[in-house]
């Protein structure tokens, strides 16, 4: 998605966006705060969990949405074969968002 937006932006001469391919929402956020990079793609809820420190962040991070593309419907999935068959099965059960850490873990 990054590349596409891109290409669109670079037609005009107010934008000279280049595309930089990182792990993903969580990563995004820390290289923004650290200056690597300018702009940066995240869910909400990633975001959400970043900007007020919450579950693994360590700490909350400085950011705001410039854009919204379309909203974050999630759906949280279990094997056919968990026990876990409802959102209150889910109490105290590890739930993972957008891939690996460092993009975001919480329980």
């Amino acid at each position: 998605m990054g590349a596409a937006i891109s290409q669109v932006l670079n037609k005009t001469p107010l934008f000279a966006v280049t595309v930089q391919t990182t792990p993903g929402a969580g990563a995004n956020i820390r290289l923004l705060e650290k200056g690597d990079i300018d702009v940066g793609f995240s869910t909400t809820s990633i975001s959400y969990y970043g900007f007020n420190g919450l579950g693994t962040w360590e700490k909350k991070y400085p950011m705001r949405s410039v854009m919204t593309f379309f909203p974050n419907a999630h759906a949280f999935f279990t094997l056919e074969s968990s026990p876990s068959k409802s959102i209150v099965d889910l109490k105290g059960k590890r739930i993972t968002a957008v891939g690996r850490e460092p993009n975001g873990k919480f329980t």
